[in-house]
């Protein structure tokens, strides 16, 4: 069986080998955090019968998700 710490040093050469390195993501936008919310109250929650706190859940996922990838957009 493999130990952690083995399988982590492999992880560590593999990544070095492809020129991996982290680069940590953009701090947050407020102005979209801002319009993605108001959209989410104003448009998307009349059309659904969620309650408030399920319209949070999908906004702050659905936002990390959208946030994240406009970088590559």
């Amino acid at each position: 069986m493999v130990s952690i710490n083995d399988y982590a040093a492999s992880l560590q050469r593999y990544f070095s080998s492809i020129g991996y390195s982290y680069q940590p993501p953009p701090p947050p936008d407020p102005q979209y955090w801002e319009r993605l919310h108001t959209w989410s109250i104003d448009v998307l929650g009349p059309t659904t019968n969620w309650n408030n706190k399920q319209l949070a859940a999908l906004e702050h996922t659905a936002g990390m998700y959208i946030e994240s990838s406009a970088v590559h957009i």
